[in-house]
């Protein structure tokens, strides 16, 4: 199974699991159009970034231009699963009801969420795991808490957290590129399934 599938499948389990407890409905308080729209053309400006690097690479001899052009891969590439991230928290507000234990609002975040949800439909704490591992809700909270380093070699996840420590070189995050689409895309799977039902 590819990354994508993998994100893809990880998604819409997750969703029919929230439409299964009867957590499934429309928010439209938290819609915002422009933010979408905008998304659409960042994703589109990703792709074209990433080919320009790479082109841009294979012309280069000198070992520091290297290292700059990889380092600057790797930080538009963390970036790019950032905003994956930050979309799929974004529908995730508008798809769930909000309902006791369960209040959330637009400054909630993603691993929040996530853990609102599966303590809401009381997951095992196996599945919980399963599902922020599947979320990158770790990854998530090391950026917005700013408990990262970049260099050519990658980026490293709580540096300083011997347990947490983890470092993602470019490879990885190619493959977490992938998947975070795929997530997205199995978000679009379920809205097209629902709208059809």
């Amino acid at each position: 199974m590819t990354s994508f599938e993998n994100g893809q499948i990880s998604a819409m389990l997750f969703l029919n699991t929230i439409k299964d407890a009867n957590l499934l409905c429309w928010n439209k308080k938290f819609i915002d159009e422009e933010y979408y729209d905008n998304f659409v053309n960042f994703e589109n400006d990703f792709e074209y970034v990433f080919t320009k690097i790479e082109d841009d690479g294979k012309n280069v001899d000198n070992e520091e231009e290297k290292r700059k052009n990889l380092v600057f891969s790797i930080y538009v590439r963390y970036n790019y699963v950032v905003s994956h991230l930050e979309i799929l928290n974004k529908l995730l507000k508008i798809l769930v009801c909000q309902k006791p234990n369960l209040k959330f609002n637009e400054g909630t975040t993603l691993p929040q969420m996530i853990t609102m949800i599966c303590e809401k439909i009381k997951c095992s704490k196996q599945t919980i795991k399963i599902t922020k591992e599947s979320f990158y809700t770790d990854f998530r909270n090391a950026i917005a808490h700013h408990s990262f380093l970049i260099s050519e070699h990658g980026i490293t996840i709580h540096p300083n957290d011997i347990k947490k420590k983890m470092t993602y070189d470019i490879f990885d995050l190619q493959e977490l590129n992938v998947h975070v689409k795929g997530l997205l895309s199995g978000f679009n799977e379920f809205a097209k399934t629902e709208a059809n039902t």
